[in-house]
C-alpha cells in the first residue's frame, strides 16, 4: 500500500486514499506530489515458524534517495545511494512484521533488490 502525505502544514493525509503497489520493482514517486510531499510504502507479513535457528538479512540494491526504512517501527536506515544489508533478526518476529518506507517526493530513483534472505545461525 503507498499514503502520499504533507509532512508540514497544511496537513491534508486526512483526505488521502491508499493505493495498492503490485510491485516495488520500478515504483518511483508520482510526480504529481512535489518535494513538501513523501509517500509511506509499507508491507505486512508473517514468517513461518522455523524449527532451527535462522539470522535474517534485508537487502536493498536500490530506492530512491533518502528513503528512510523501518521494520515494525523501528527505523533501520536512510537510503544514501549505496546497496544495503541490514540484520533484522532482532527486529523481525513469527507473527505479524510491516515492512516500510517513507520516501520523499520530488526525487528521482526507484526501488530494486528489495527481498529478505534467512540464513541458518552459526
Amino acid at each position: 500500500m503507498c499514503d502520499y502525505f504533507e509532512p508540514e502544514p497544511p496537513h491534508l493525509y486526512e483526505f488521502a486514499e491508499p493505493l495498492v503497489v503490485p510491485s516495488l520493482r520500478g515504483w518511483s514517486p508520482d510526480k504529481r506530489f512535489d518535494d513538501h510531499w513523501a509517500a509511506w510504502l509499507q508491507k505486512s507479513f508473517a514468517l513461518a515458524i522455523a524449527d532451527v535457528c535462522v539470522n535474517y538479512t534485508l537487502h536493498i540494491d536500490r530506492a530512491p534517495a533518502g528513503t528512510r526504512i523501518y521494520l515494525n517501527n523501528a527505523l533501520l536506515a536512510t537510503f544514501t545511494g549505496q546497496p544495503l544489508v541490514l540484520d533484522v533478526t532482532d527486529t523481525i518476529t513469527w507473527e505479524a512484521n510491516t515492512l516500510a518506507f517513507r520516501v520523499p517526493c520530488g526525487g528521482d530513483g526507484s526501488f530494486s533488490g528489495v527481498f529478505l534472505r534467512p540464513a541458518p545461525c552459526n
